[in-house]
């Protein structure tokens, strides 16, 4: 009679535990798939990134590839180059680095600006293309990044330099002076920079004369010297970077930028009298 209330028992109970299994196990599957699909918001990786350039990248990988990697996969870093061109999942900046971004962050890009990224470098390895131009093979070297997950921080950066504004003198090989009536591009407004040459002439429309240099000029209601160095905020767009795409080592490292939208930050240092 003992054993058989134990064996009723057990029956009653058994079903009861399987269900309680069973329920704790559905649970945790639901929090580990949530888990897994959770991605890392842009503003967490911000936090932990640092900035990473292409002369960083392509030195290590050239000096020791699979220390590189070891270095750099996985951890998070912001990247900035110009857009060399927009697939559908990801854009590629110049040095052969691939962001794969949402679809809204891409559908905003354009190629050729120059813009900052945050995300996580998920491959890295060198790569070498080759380009016939007029009969001339040029050859290049660069890392093959891909970031993921990765998001679009910024367009716009601080640049700093001296400030030249002034008319070229047009050269023949003779040595004599160019008649330089008529020629608007003779005009010569730029910034000299860490990033490379910035042209401001369509930024910052000036009235000029053929010929007479500008002294000074004001720019966001303050005026500023020829020679003074400053620092602008501004949008740059190198308009070769995605036409450099295949050979892009030293385009990477040395810009010819157009800017734009050009706000003046200060004048750090004025011209010497």
């Amino acid at each position: 009679m003992k054993k058989r209330f134990l064996a009723l028992l057990l029956a009653a109970v058994l079903p009861l535990s399987l269900t309680a299994c069973g329920g704790n196990g559905n649970g945790a599957g639901s929090s580990d798939g949530a888990s897994a699909e959770a991605t890392t918001s842009k503003e967490e990786l911000l936090e932990q990134a640092e900035n990473i350039t292409f002369t960083e990248l392509l030195t290590a990988l050239q000096e020791n590839k699979l220390r590189a990697q070891e270095t750099y996969v996985g951890n998070v870093y912001t990247y900035s180059e110009c857009v060399t061109a927009i697939e559908e999942d990801y854009a590629e900046l110049s040095g052969s680095i691939k962001v794969y971004l949402s679809k809204d962050d891409l559908m905003n890009l354009n190629v050729d600006e120059r813009i900052t990224v945050v995300g996580t470098i998920d491959s890295l390895d060198l790569t070498e293309t080759s380009e016939t131009i007029n009969g001339f093979e040029f050859s290049s070297t660069a890392p093959a990044v891909e970031m993921k997950p990765a998001y679009y921080v910024d367009n716009r950066f601080e640049v700093t330099g001296p400030i030249e504004m002034r008319y070229m003198k047009l050269v023949e090989l003779s040595g004599s002076v160019v008649d330089q009536i008529g020629l608007e591009s003779a005009w010569l407004f730029e910034m000299s920079s860490d990033m490379g040459m910035v042209n401001l002439e369509e930024a910052i429309p000036v009235e000029h004369h053929v010929g007479q240099n500008i002294i000074s000029l004001p720019i966001d209601g303050q005026e500023v010297a020829n020679g003074d160095k400053i620092t602008i905020s501004c949008q740059l767009i190198d308009d070769s970077a995605s036409l450099n795409r295949g050979t892009y080592e030293s385009r990477a490292r040395q810009h010819e930028y157009r800017a734009a939208d050009v706000k003046l930050v200060r004048i750090d240092q004025k011209a010497a009298a």
